[in-house]
């Protein structure tokens, strides 16, 4: 396995009994996520990289598809933005590191951390 097939849409089937796998520096973990009270069911990957999670990709029952859901920019490293973009290749997501800010964007436009500067406050 390498980190471009940790995306559950490249290859990879999820497993909801809580997997654990390795990639180098780099982990998952798929869990099943069942709230009758809320209406909620939904399969979780979660993606940690150096025991931090940096975001997860979930699919509600009702829809089937996978949506990334950014959690945590990490350190802002090198090793961060690499591994990232490679997990989310052709997904229209992009970890970039440039000017300083560690930031996820999807198609161009910031999404995560929200700042002022990007809700253009």
């Amino acid at each position: 396995m390498n980190q471009y097939e940790m995306n559950p849409e490249h290859g990879l089937v999820f497993r909801p009994v809580g997997r654990n796998l390795k990639v180098g520096r780099w982990s998952l973990v798929d869990v099943r996520i069942d709230d009758p009270g809320m209406g909620l069911a939904m399969d979780a990957r979660r993606i940690y990289h150096y025991g931090t999670l940096m975001g997860s990709f979930v699919r509600r029952d009702t829809e089937g598809v996978w949506h990334f859901v950014p959690v945590s920019v990490g350190h802002g490293s090198v090793s961060d933005q690499h591994g990232m973009n490679k997990i989310l290749n052709r997904t229209g997501w992009n970890y970039r590191r440039n000017g300083g800010r560690p930031r996820y964007e999807f198609r161009g436009a910031v999404m995560f951390p929200v700042s002022q500067e990007t809700r253009g406050v």
